[in-house]
């Protein structure tokens, strides 16, 4: 008898994990590590664990830097696309000719241009060419409105919105004039005003721009220049309560367009060894 129970209590530990095996494969966010359960012993007990990304994992001092695996320096394959919100696919106009992506946005939905990177959350690079064309006031009775674009890396497009680092090259104007804006946002949210950047400038209506991604964060070069700060792109402790995915694996850049005609050209990624 006594062995007829315990084979009972094994029957139902192993339905369980089955049961809960297959709820938890809806669990998650979709971009980050996934959960399984493990049974341990014959008669023991079933847990949640994570299931790790095979090239970027934690860092085993807690940091929540990744590290990175057989990770070669080569050039990815950029293959940009138009994209755009329900709302800002109402009133929103592309063109592209080679390897050149036109953007005429008015209002603050969410459009511009969305550039996969094909990897396994290495470090890389994505340069750009922007040349703002004029400024699109959605209302011309406007007296205070603000225009501009944003470079943003490990980004991912869910179909009807951009998530995740969107450092902002923007302009405010009002009452007093016209003023540079620049912010860091983290999309969806867009309107943040509590994380200025420092270092970018405003000269001319064309800037090259490098966007780096290593380690979890991101840093800019505007034309060349020195890199403008380190931002958090993926979760970790210096991520705390901001909208960034658990890691920049086949995430991609998403160039945002807002209140403005801006043209993308000479789009190109690398990959660097790490």
């Amino acid at each position: 008898m006594r062995r007829l129970a315990v084979l009972a209590v094994v029957s139902v530990l192993v339905t369980a994990c089955t049961s809960e095996l297959k709820a938890s494969q809806n669990r998650g966010d979709g971009d980050g590590p996934q959960t399984q359960i493990v049974c341990r012993g014959v008669v023991s007990y079933c847990r949640l664990v994570q299931v790790l990304p095979t090239r970027e994992a934690p860092a085993p001092d807690g940091s929540g830097i990744p590290q990175h695996e057989d990770c070669t320096a080569k050039t990815l394959k950029a293959v940009p696309r138009p994209v755009a919100s329900p709302a800002a696919g109402k009133v929103f106009t592309s063109a592209q000719k080679n390897g050149v992506y036109r953007m005429r946005v008015p209002g603050y939905d969410t459009a511009g241009v969305y550039v996969p990177v094909p990897n396994n959350g290495c470090p890389f690079q994505l340069r750009v060419a922007a040349t703002m064309n004029e400024a699109v006031n959605p209302m011309k009775d406007d007296k205070e409105w603000g225009w501009g674009y944003g470079i943003g890396a490990c980004n991912a497009w869910t179909g009807s919105d951009a998530q995740g680092l969107s450092l902002q090259h923007a302009f405010f104007r009002d009452a007093r004039g016209t003023r540079a804006n620049d912010s860091r946002q983290y999309l969806p949210e867009k309107n943040r005003t509590d994380m200025p950047i420092t270092g970018m400038d405003n000269p001319g209506d064309t800037n090259v721009w490098a966007i780096r991604y290593q380690d979890g964060a991101v840093t800019l070069t505007q034309n060349d220049g020195p890199p403008m700060g380190r931002y958090p792109a993926i979760r970790g402790k210096d991520a705390k309560g901001l909208s960034v995915p658990a890691n920049c694996r086949n995430k991609g850049v998403f160039l945002r367009v807002f209140n403005a005609d801006v043209t993308f050209s000479d789009i190109s990624i690398e990959q660097f060894a790490g």
